[in-house]
């Protein structure tokens, strides 16, 4: 389920563009790679973003069943509010072009993201 649903779609991309750009740098003797780049892209944001669709992949398999159980209903549409909030604060902190998200946000982010896994 882990694999399948959350670190192939976000690792995926990763790899594969390391893979790209490994293989680039073969044919390009003056090309420099930044690895670095393709990690960052692997942001706070795209974390917590990726967790609002697994939670309502939770809300799609509760189905017919939502009136059985409201009270995983309501905790499932508080911790939605609580991803998009955050999601939002990681995208504002953006806008300063000095701010690096820090091991906090992306643990956070990884904290939120491995909670909404169904």
């Amino acid at each position: 389920m882990f694999l399948g649903e959350v670190a192939v779609p976000l690792l995926g991309p990763v790899l594969l563009s390391m893979l790209f750009i490994g293989l680039w740098s073969t044919g390009a003797p003056g090309f420099v790679p930044d690895y670095g780049i393709v990690v960052d892209n692997l942001s706070p944001r795209v974390l917590t973003v990726y967790a609002l669709p697994l939670i309502g992949a939770t809300f799609n398999d509760l189905g017919s069943r939502m009136g059985q159980h409201g009270i995983l209903v309501g905790a499932l549409a508080v911790f939605a509010c609580v991803v998009g909030v955050y999601a939002a604060f990681v995208t504002v902190w953006q806008h300063d072009p000095s701010w690096k998200p820090d091991a906090y946000v992306y643990t956070v982010s990884a904290i939120l993201l491995i909670v909404a896994m169904p």
